[in-house]
């Protein structure tokens, strides 16, 4: 029997994120196609399209009555916008450093788990996603960038692919900090900024959590509300190597502007318990470059390269491989003749929709 997988659809362009919409529609739904859904920036993933176009229409959602039974962490002085959050900046001049590796792990709104990797080093650049179907990524080397779908065994060269960076679209649109979904349990042990986009369909709020002695991010959550409730979206980051610029960092300077009172509406007894307790990222000055090697592509097919009769002939043995049929084909709108002329990013959808055996 085939497993069906949910698609959280997310797709990689060169805007901040992609739209909420199909990001709603997508939870149970089935998993998505490799490497063209993938949030190519860790602290990206299906965050409204209105984000990127009119940063001058954001405005600052009240409580909701839900959120209003949780206390909100007293503060001394509540930045207005994120040009002011003392953490997000840093996370900000962290990735614009252009030198540093991450590993963390994305959960959708669906509960697929994708552990994701990237190292950074100037212009060139790795990242790998990998979930329970397959690995997949993208790979930029001396100014040639490559996608790649290990479970198809493609690879493409794509000139347009970057890093899309949510962090630089928080802080060059300065949206406004909030504080209508901070976990009071995790606010008693970790420092939080709160970030919130005001859309036509959704309210996006962003929950960064940071580890207090590093300022590095511990968590990052996503929650998307409208009439019909919430969907949520967790990153944990396991290890971070930020290079020569956390070095020469002082983490210590004395800026209350975003950590909790001692005192106030969240009391000792919200302490997390052992269970709840976040894992503190591994950390480290050295990043390791020999990722950044796109060598290892040669194993695999130049999906563009291909003749049609090739396409055709490659397409329908991985079908074959991975278990889709030829009522699936149809179901996804191809016949083998179409085959000859199908894309890079539908061909991987069909088999990580339809593929898969138990």
């Amino acid at each position: 029997m085939k497993a069906r997988y949910r698609y959280a659809a997310v797709a990689a362009a060169a805007a901040v994120a992609v739209s909420v919409a199909a990001a709603a529609a997508s939870c149970g739904k089935k998993k998505p196609p490799a490497v063209t859904s993938v949030p190519l920036s860790a602290y990206e993933g299906t965050i409204p399209d209105e984000l990127s176009p009119d940063w001058s229409s954001v405005s600052v959602e009240e409580s909701s009555s839900e959120t209003d039974k949780k206390p909100t962490p007293a503060v001394s002085h509540l930045p207005s916008t994120a040009a002011e959050g003392r953490y997000i900046n840093m996370l900000y001049s962290l990735l614009k450093s252009g030198e540093y590796e991450l590993k963390m792990k994305y959960t959708d709104c669906t509960g697929e788990e994708i552990d994701i990797l990237r190292v950074v080093d100037g212009s060139d650049f790795y990242q790998l996603r990998t979930d329970s179907t397959g690995s997949s990524g993208v790979v930029k080397k001396d100014g040639t960038c490559y996608d790649f779908d290990m479970l198809c065994g493609i690879y493409r060269e794509n000139s347009t692919r970057g890093l899309d960076d949510l962090v630089q679209g928080i802080v060059d649109g300065q949206l406004p900090m909030t504080r209508t979904r901070i976990d009071p349990v995790l606010a008693n042990v970790y420092d939080v900024e709160e970030y919130t986009y005001t859309g036509d369909t959704y309210i996006t709020v962003m929950d960064f959590y940071f580890d207090r002695e590093t300022g590095l991010p511990v968590r990052y959550v996503t929650t998307y509300s409208n009439e019909d409730g919430d969907l949520v979206e967790t990153r944990d980051f396991e290890y971070i190597a930020p290079g020569s610029y956390f070095a020469s960092l002082d983490t210590s300077g004395d800026d209350s502007s975003s950590e909790p009172q001692e005192e106030g509406p969240y009391s000792k007894w919200l302490m997390p318990s052992e269970d709840e307790q976040l894992s503190v990222p591994e950390t480290s000055e050295e990043i390791d470059v020999s990722l950044i090697d796109s060598s290892f592509l040669w194993a695999m097919n130049d999906f563009d390269s291909m003749t049609d009769d090739a396409r055709k002939s490659y397409c329908m043995s991985t079908f074959w491989n991975q278990g889709v049929t030829q009522q699936e084909l149809f179901e996804a709108g191809f016949d083998e003749e179409q085959l000859k002329h199908i894309s890079f990013e539908r061909f991987t959808y069909i088999v990580y929709t339809y593929g898969g055996t138990e």
